[in-house]
């Protein structure tokens, strides 16, 4: 089991003994590792199964890496972790008689205001890479492997791309279309703050970290996740998302297991 954030998944009760994990850091990690194993599993018919989590991010045409590979419902395994009931524990732990924040209630909307905050970053980097993809799609240096006039083909190229993208500048990147985009942007951030799905839509780790930043007291973002996700643990709460997606690992290993005891 490979994931780009192990640690959070102690949450799940002991399924973990029943499977060898490995956080690997990031999603390009997470697939290149995963694509090697599945290739020489299947080369050489080991009958060892592989399954790779990860976040979902952005989600921007990434390939699915195959069955056994699965995403998060969140924008970041640390979404999970917004649970004001046990961040308002972790705090008064962590910062004993001096925690600002007095009830949930206001832990919650310290939270969101948390939320609301990093929305101006999380604009600017969609908008970046929305503008970041047309202008990548718009290259196009290709040159054919016997091509005896590489210079002139490669000017081809060169000024077939260079009116790809004045095309691209000219309509779909021009003032008018990013303003439009950011306005959608904005909106559809804007509805997920008034309906709550916020917690799972924007990225839980920047809103975590602003969080701390702000309420923590001094105290480091480590110090506060580790608490919140030994809180949870006490309290034996496993999030519907994680759970959902381990539940799905294990039930293919015990189905696996009974497969093969009949043989």
């Amino acid at each position: 089991f490979f994931s780009s954030r192990r640690r959070h998944t102690r949450l799940q009760g002991d399924w973990s003994s029943d499977v060898c994990s490995s956080d690997l850091g990031n999603k390009r990690r997470v697939r290149d590792l995963y694509d090697i194993l599945e290739r020489s599993r299947t080369a050489a018919q080991v009958p060892a199964r592989f399954f790779s989590v990860m976040d979902r991010d952005e989600e921007r045409g990434e390939p699915t890496l195959g069955p056994n590979s699965f995403t998060w419902d969140s924008y970041h395994i640390e979404n999970y972790l917004l649970s004001p009931r046990h961040i308002f524990q972790a705090l008064e732990e962590l910062l004993v008689h001096k925690n600002d924040l007095k009830s949930e209630a206001a832990t919650e909307a310290a939270l969101l205001a948390s939320a609301r905050e990093i929305v101006p970053n999380l604009v600017t980097r969609k908008l970046r890479d929305h503008a970041n993809d047309i202008l990548l799609s718009a290259l196009e240096l290709g040159i054919a492997p016997d091509c005896k006039r590489v210079s002139d083909e490669l000017d081809r190229a060169i000024s077939t791309s260079i009116a790809r993208l004045k095309k691209a500048a000219d309509r779909p990147l021009n003032i008018e279309s990013i303003k439009s985009k950011e306005s959608a942007l904005l909106a559809e951030i804007e509805r997920s703050l008034d309906d709550g799905t916020w917690r799972l839509a924007l990225p839980g780790r920047e809103i975590l970290k602003r969080f701390v930043s702000k309420n923590a007291g001094g105290g480091s973002y480590e110090q506060l996740r580790n608490l919140i996700l030994a809180r949870m643990k006490d309290d034996q709460y496993q999030p519907p998302g994680m759970k959902s997606v381990l539940d799905q690992i294990m039930a293919d290993r015990k189905s696996t297991r009974l497969n093969s005891s009949h043989l």
